[in-house]
């Protein structure tokens, strides 16, 4: 039986992801470790005995919270939605490595869907390859991948809420093309979950309202537009109140989630104590990291020198470059597109100024870790423009993002 083309390469996508990742996760002899900042596990463990804090007490306490002799974390709790089934059938001590690469698996799949929803939507037109390739890129090209093979609490609370934010927009892109309420109701509360999990996605905004708003462009229809904007902001405000009671019943303040609590690494407490958490003053460390700081060759394997504090996006991700055709006149000159772009980059450059505030690189990590949370901005970008750029660049630069990835995974295996 022929498989029907337009399951041909979502099909190729999620396997070459659920292999691939699980090979990585299982270190290549499908023996998932359990890290010991496997933090998620004790928070559903806590959950499920209806606890806001640890019930058992994890064997490391870097990076959490004691707070009136109780542990919590700073973390919002949604990646536990998907984490609870885990623990239930399995128990406590389930690999993090594991269900972190059986989610993000899905991640590449997708976002598959959600570039085929786009293209529908609006003028974003793209080939079923050109979205396959793009599709792999994310996977194999990105520091997704890396972070979706190790677990520990801060790579599965970014792959997750990646995960809860590209369902968001692939939700939000029905909406566009239905305008189904439950739809809707649906793409917002997956949002939420994604900022929950993931503060800095909240810069996902203004696309997704942009996406919200694409419809009602054509047909006019304001008085239905303001009734679901209404909803959107009712449920914002629901997730907005179950946050805030969330942090008073932990901390007695509605406003505290603990971050400025939590035991964080001995080399950047002079940094914290001196300048806080965010401060213009790490912008200079930040973008050397973030962009330029391009690793040294060695003559062993895996033969480059990768820098635990972070290497240049522009080094790891090279296909990202391509974006740059993104100032041409042709995209700008469609009001849904101006409506899109804006809106990206709008979110883009909120994320980066906030990245380079930031008291942390994200150490330790292969490439700049955070930056995943601007990877689907710039995948969305890359769909507009990739058609304009010779097919074997896209391969070059395409199979040097992934031999890239593939040698940083292995550097940060043998840490």
């Amino acid at each position: 039986m022929r498989l029907n083309n337009k399951l041909l390469y979502p099909s190729i996508i999620f396997f070459l992801s659920f292999s691939f990742y699980f090979i990585f996760a299982g270190r290549f002899k499908f023996v998932f470790p359990t890290t010991i900042y496997n933090y998620f596990n004790f928070l559903s463990e806590a959950f499920l005995h209806k606890s806001l804090s640890f019930v058992s007490r994890p064997p490391y306490l870097h990076d959490l919270i004691t707070f009136n002799s109780r542990i919590y974390v700073y973390w919002g709790p949604a990646p536990v939605l998907v984490i609870i089934p885990f623990i239930i059938f399995f128990g406590r001590e389930v690999s993090d490595a594991l269900y972190t690469s059986f989610i993000a698996s899905f991640n590449p799949l997708i976002l598959y869907f959600l570039l085929q929803q786009l293209e529908k939507i609006t003028l974003i037109k793209t080939s079923n390859f050109q979205k396959f390739i793009l599709c792999i890129f994310f996977a194999f090209g990105t520091v997704h991948f890396y972070l979706s093979i190790f677990g520990t609490v801060w790579f599965t609370s970014q792959v997750i809420s990646i995960f809860y934010l590209l369902l968001s927009l692939l939700s939000i892109t029905r909406y566009s093309d239905s305008k189904n309420f439950i739809t809707l109701l649906i793409a917002t509360m997956l949002f939420g979950l994604a900022v929950n999990g993931r503060s800095a996605l909240i810069f996902y905004t203004p696309l997704f309202l942009s996406l919200l708003i694409i419809p009602y462009l054509i047909n006019k229809h304001f008085c239905q537009l303001a009734k679901h904007i209404i909803l959107v902001m009712f449920i914002g405000i629901i997730f907005l109140t179950v946050n805030a009671f969330y942090n008073y019943l932990r901390f007695g303040s509605f406003f505290e989630n603990g971050y400025r609590f939590h035991r964080f690494a001995a080399h950047l407490a002079n940094d914290q104590k001196r300048y806080g958490f965010f401060n213009l003053s790490y912008v200079p460390k930040n973008f050397y990291y973030m962009f330029t700081n391009f690793p040294k060759l060695v003559d062993k394997f895996p033969f480059f020198l990768f820098d635990k504090e972070g290497n240049s996006v522009l080094f790891t991700s090279p296909l990202v470059l391509i974006s740059i055709f993104i100032v041409k006149r042709k995209h700008w000159q469609n009001n849904k597109l101006k409506l899109i772009n804006s809106s990206i980059l709008i979110g883009m450059l909120l994320t980066i100024v906030l990245l380079l505030y930031f008291w942390g690189t994200g150490w330790v990590q292969f490439g700049y870790r955070y930056l995943l949370d601007i990877i689907p901005f710039l995948i969305i970008l890359l769909a507009e423009v990739i058609s304009e750029v010779p097919i074997i660049l896209t391969i070059i630069l395409l199979t040097i993002s992934i031999l890239i990835n593939i040698l940083g995974t292995f550097w940060f295996l043998n840490l």
